[in-house]
């Protein structure tokens, strides 16, 4: 570890230099290895504050209840004699129809009512898909309910992409291979990469360790 600075915290050179010095010997010139170094802890990627890519379990697992609170909402509604005769009296082609009946002289108030009858069964009729595409909705959202996909935001995913970023910066500039025990040069890589991109001193062995089983 280099000198720290009079304040008693490492510069951003500082963290650099460190981090460069532990992946020695180089594949590549110093100056190379330093750069890259740089790049690596000034990658906007790691300072979004957005959630990850698929968001958080909890969340989607919240957006889905929601999602089929509001399709009970259109099944309920939408089966209600009320609200397809609403659609029908609505409708400017059952006015047209029964303004043409009414202008014939031979029409009948049973006339009228079978107009209705036969607009009121072609409107629910031609809201069977949709009733049947809210279901299939409804079943998916559900299977989300029970699993939500995503990130769990105890997880730790910030950690594991600085891990990966790590993980990238050894293979490609180092000749060692990276290990992972409580003081291997790649986790205190990792941990002084952590560092220098949050300003929050950590131990990341653990996120150092999942990330290579997970490459196993």
């Amino acid at each position: 570890m280099v000198d720290k600075s009079i304040t008693g915290e490492l510069t951003p050179e500082d963290f650099v230099r460190a981090i460069a010095d532990l992946m020695r010997p180089w594949k590549v010139p110093e100056g190379a290895a330093l750069e890259a170094v740089r790049r690596e802890i000034e990658d906007p990627w790691y300072t979004r504050t957005d959630s990850p890519e698929m968001g958080f379990r909890s969340e989607n697992k919240q957006d889905a209840e929601d999602l089929v609170d509001a399709l009970n909402v259109v099944e309920r509604v939408t089966a209600k004699s009320t609200f397809i005769a609403s659609i029908v009296q609505s409708s400017q082609e059952f006015h047209s129809e029964q303004e043409a009946l009414t202008e014939t002289a031979e029409w009948e108030l049973e006339d009228l009512d079978r107009l209705w009858i036969k607009k009121n069964k072609e409107a629910a009729e031609e809201l069977v898909p949709l009733r049947q595409r809210a279901a299939r909705l409804k079943k998916q959202c559900q299977k989300i309910i029970a699993n939500p996909p995503g990130e769990d935001a105890r997880s730790g995913y910030r950690q594991r992409d600085v891990a990966c970023g790590a993980l990238l910066l050894w293979l490609e500039h180092s000749t060692k291979r990276p290990t992972v025990d409580s003081n291997s040069e790649f986790c205190r890589l990792a941990s002084l990469l952590w560092e220098a991109i949050t300003d929050d001193p950590r131990n990341m062995e653990y996120a150092c360790r999942k990330l290579l089983g997970w490459l196993r």
